[in-house]
């Protein structure tokens, strides 16, 4: 293995193990966090609008750099953080809703929040937490339309990323070797 190729496996591995404390760092300030002793629902609705504002906003510009970047420079960490914090932002909210009775039906803990945001993002959704009022079913709602435009558009630009590299790296080698492209 060339020194060139060493110290790019050493920054892929550096990067995983970046975001697997991120994603830690943000479970465990979820956790952490005292999110039924806020004020008031309005300034709780205002973090909720602001934080997902912010959130979209980072995630559309992660896109574009992907999008729009050198190749030779695609790393996945911003976007990955902005998915887990979006996670961590919408399991805040059902959590908080889950503080009035009836909200939300079979969610008490921070972990059933966790987990109902997480079964409503991979669209799995088993049936044992639901939302039963009009607010929580508009925050699921939210989530639904963030899930499918903003993180689905990441994933559809990633795996457009990672063709094209597939497809450079084939054609250097093909380019190198003079040969025909496989077909």
């Amino acid at each position: 293995m060339t020194e060139q190729a060493e110290a790019s496996a050493k920054r892929r591995l550096s990067g995983i193990w970046r975001n697997i404390a991120a994603m830690f760092l943000c479970v465990a300030c979820y956790y952490l966090a005292p999110i039924r002793l806020a004020d008031t629902d309005g300034i709780a609705l205002i973090g909720f609008v602001a934080g997902l504002a912010a959130l979209t906003a980072l995630i559309v510009r992660e896109i574009r750099r992907l999008a729009f970047g050198s190749m030779d420079d695609i790393g996945l960490g911003p976007l990955l953080l902005a998915v887990y914090l979006a996670v961590v932002l919408f399991a805040a909210v059902y959590y908080r809703l889950a503080d009035s009775p009836g909200q939300i039906s079979g969610l008490e803990t921070k972990t059933d929040a966790l987990y109902f945001t997480l079964v409503t993002l991979a669209t799995v959704g088993y049936g044992d937490i639901w939302p039963t009022s009009q607010a929580a079913r508009v925050v699921a709602m939210i989530q639904i339309v963030f899930n499918l435009v903003v993180i689905a558009g990441a994933v559809s630009v990633i795996g457009g990323l990672f063709r094209r590299r597939v497809a450079a790296r084939r054609h250097g080698e093909n380019g190198e070797n003079g040969g025909p492209s496989p077909g």
